[in-house]
């Protein structure tokens, strides 16, 4: 993900919005303390917005979702769950002996 940080004043000119722009897809992320939330994309119809949209994520998470990758989060399930099986596959191996 290309980025570039905007600024832009809020509402009536009241304070100030943070933005990071992709410049490949065009999405918007607001900052939120120290993470983004995905705001705007030009394509709502797209797999990613329908997902993800208004989620707060890091920057991290969000450059590894635009490179096809999925939330930590639901990294760690996925580990969890194949840790499981292979503990499952272990426990009928023993049985077998």
């Amino acid at each position: 993900m290309v980025k570039r940080f905007l600024l832009h004043k809020g509402s009536f000119g009241f304070g100030i919005k943070k933005t990071l722009e992709c410049n490949n897809c065009g999405a918007v992320f607001e900052k939120k303390g120290q993470k983004y939330k995905l705001s705007k994309i030009t394509d709502i119809n797209q797999p990613i917005w329908i997902k993800y949209g208004h989620q707060i994520l890091t920057e991290d998470e969000w450059i590894r979702i635009g490179d096809g990758g999925i939330l930590d989060e639901e990294e760690q399930k996925i580990n969890l769950q194949k840790m499981e099986e292979e503990k499952n596959e272990i426990l009928v191996q023993k049985q077998r002996y």
